[in-house]
């Protein structure tokens, strides 16, 4: 059965109310379990935007070897970002979350 909180498991607290009869069995009642199921998968794409902000000039460029940030200054590498922990490199640990935007590229 799938809870209603998208988890599977064969008790009550699984098949009982909120189960979602749509992806597995589910009881009538708490007591009583469905004979046949119907199983039905769906797919969904989605789309992610990326955005780009650019290095302000006005920030000096790090000399620490892929350091960056308020004590280093922005990444020495065109086309890095900086992380939220100080550090340039190009995958979304650096570009993503918690990036900073003013000493390197970011994601949004």
């Amino acid at each position: 059965c799938c809870s209603k909180y998208g988890y599977c498991g064969k008790t009550s607290d699984y098949c009982g109310r909120g189960c979602q009869s749509e992806f597995g069995v589910c009881d009538k009642t708490s007591t009583k379990k469905k004979k046949s199921t119907t199983k039905k998968s769906t797919t969904k794409k989605t789309t992610t935007k990326k955005r780009t902000t650019t290095v302000s000039k006005k920030v000096p460029t790090s000399t620490v070897s892929d350091r960056c940030g308020s004590n280093f200054g922005a990444c020495a590498k065109s086309g890095y970002c900086c992380s939220k922990y100080g550090y340039c490199g190009k995958s979304s640990d650096y570009c993503g979350h918690g990036c900073q935007p003013r000493y390197g590229l970011c994601y949004s």
